[in-house]
């Protein structure tokens, strides 16, 4: 064997029995403190989801709080705003076709009406209003709904406009007599005006509009308000009852649950028990405050309002005020 068939015997050799575990590092030694901080790395984010769990926790549990937020009807804003345009259309349509006699005679005596009423003749007034559904049924059957949309349309945009010169002047001249009766005098007592009427133009509109429609007993045919209009209209009245003015939050209750049982017929989605509640509780009969809470939270378990009425229920509970509603 030559020396150097022996060099590469010997390192095939030292190839076959390389040892089989690699060969150990030396210990790395780690402080306590070292791997306490990695064991700690991250609580300030754990501690703060579980401060905000405990927090949610806290705010769902129910505790007294006076019901103080009456829910109001919600109300389309564009559909108030398409509403005012179709009727300032229709007003503009007379002016290119004027409105038949007949139409001119409802109208007419639609304004009798109203000067008897301001002027306190109950008698007249009370025939006069008698003959107003005749007259209207006999208009429909001849020309249709929309001539009777376009005369209310038309006095509508005048009524508004007497309206805004009795702001402006502090004098109800002839027309807002004749269109509007005794609503001067009714939002006195309801204490509607500061200064000027504490209303929109369209809820002036469709505070005028209801009026029309029940004098004509057509607010449940298809000439009456819509369900948004009914919205806006008892939404006013929950806010500003009528005849409410200086009256004790006890009595102003009384007018509102008025107001509710009203609404309740003609808006399923309106948490009419819930009102209720809130009005019973204002005037001081918080046992039926109460049943009315545990009905809502029994009925709508899921409702918007829920957190609120269980809050609103615990108020109701014997020694949850040092001081109750007065009546």
């Amino acid at each position: 064997m030559s020396s150097v068939q022996a060099v590469e015997r010997e390192d095939g050799r030292r190839s076959w029995f390389r040892p089989a575990r690699p060969v150990k590092e030396p210990l790395c030694f780690t402080p306590p403190e070292t791997r306490l901080r990695r064991h700690l790395e991250g609580w300030p984010l754990g501690a703060l989801s579980v401060g905000i769990a405990l927090l949610a926790a806290a705010l769902g549990l129910p505790r007294p709080v006076e019901p103080d937020v009456l829910p109001v009807p919600h109300v389309d804003g564009a559909e108030v705003e398409r509403a005012a345009a179709e009727r300032l259309d229709l007003a503009a349509e007379t002016r290119v076709e004027p409105l038949s006699f007949e139409v001119r005679s409802l109208g007419e005596l639609i304004r009798q009406f109203g000067r008897a009423t301001a002027q306190g003749q109950t008698g007249a007034a009370a025939q006069y209003r008698a003959r107003l559904p005749r007259l209207a049924r006999s208009v429909k059957a001849a020309e249709g709904d929309r001539v009777l949309r376009a005369l209310r349309a038309v006095q509508t945009e005048l009524f508004l406009g007497a309206l805004l010169r009795w702001e402006a002047s502090g004098r109800a001249d002839s027309e807002l007599i004749e269109l509007g009766g005794d609503f001067i005098a009714k939002a006195r007592r309801s204490g509607w005006i500061h200064r000027r009427l504490l209303m929109t133009a369209e809820e002036r509109a469709v505070l005028f509009k209801v009026r029309w429609t029940t004098l004509l007993e057509l607010d449940h045919g298809p000439i009456g308000p819509t369900h948004n209009e009914w919205r806006l209209y008892h939404r006013f009245l929950l806010e500003h009852p009528e005849g409410g003015a200086g009256e004790p939050l006890a009595d102003r209750a009384d007018l509102q649950l008025r107001v509710v049982a009203a609404l309740a017929k003609r808006d399923p989605d309106y948490p009419a028990v819930l009102a209720q509640g809130v009005l019973m509780f204002r005037r001081g009969d918080l046992a039926a405050a109460a049943d009315a809470f545990r009905a809502y939270v029994s009925a709508a378990p899921d409702g918007a309002w829920q957190l609120r009425a269980r809050n609103y229920l615990q108020a109701c509970m014997p020694g949850a005020h040092q001081n109750p509603p007065t009546r």
